[in-house]
């Protein structure tokens, strides 16, 4: 089982801001990718890795205001 979530930042983040796509494999069950393509946070994990998710977008956007 897997979770996907999306979080669009149309207008709110210059073009120019840069997310490096992160990849995670720990276990089949512990894993996570991050992505943002047009201005929207792309995330998929494993059903337990959505906090470490948040996390991670909400560390994103702290860093580049």
């Amino acid at each position: 089982m897997e979770l996907s979530w999306e979080l669009s930042f149309y207008n709110l983040l210059s073009r120019n801001e840069i997310f490096n796509r992160l990849q995670i494999e720990r276990t089949e069950t512990d894993w996570l990718i991050c992505r943002v393509e047009d201005q929207t946070f792309m995330g998929s994990g494993g059903v337990f890795n959505l906090d470490e998710i948040i996390e991670i977008i909400k560390n994103w956007v702290a860093s580049i205001k």
